[in-house]
């Protein structure tokens, strides 16, 4: 990252930049290390609208990580103003939503901390956050979509 000519932002073809890799992975010092650069938006979506705190908050499952990690690097997005916390993807989830759906007890709490977080929010089949939280797993709703 310190060599010139290197874009820490750059997005994959899907959209996806090396933060909201690293923020799904729970990789807290990478993504310390990426904000810390001007150059970095915490807040840059994928073409599916997904930015690193959805990523973060469940997307695609169980973490390959521990879910700490995954913790930690939530908080740091968490506590940037640039971050929507209640930021939905191009389906209506929003982090909270992804977080409960998931399981990811202590992602949902620190986001639910918020009065900027909308608790009636819907995704566009209708799901609210109290049925991602009651109904089956996030990753196995996507494979039964397959």
């Amino acid at each position: 990252m310190e060599r010139k000519g290197v874009n820490p932002d750059i997005k994959e073809k899907d959209g996806r930049t090396p933060l909201s890799w690293a923020a799904y992975e729970g990789h807290e010092g990478i993504v310390l290390l990426l904000l810390e650069r001007s150059d970095v938006s915490p807040a840059a979506a994928d073409e599916k609208g997904r930015a690193p705190l959805v990523w973060v908050a469940g997307v695609g499952g169980e973490p390959f990580t521990d879910r700490g990690e995954r913790e930690k690097v939530a908080k740091i997005l968490h506590e940037r103003d640039e971050v929507n916390l209640d930021g939905a993807d191009k389906s209506g989830r929003t982090p909270l939503s992804w977080a409960t759906g998931d399981g990811h007890e202590k992602i949902a709490q620190m986001l639910l901390e918020r009065n900027d977080v909308n608790l009636d929010s819907m995704d566009e089949d209708g799901w609210t956050l109290l049925s991602w939280a009651a109904g089956p797993p996030s990753w196995l709703v996507l494979a039964e979509e397959l």
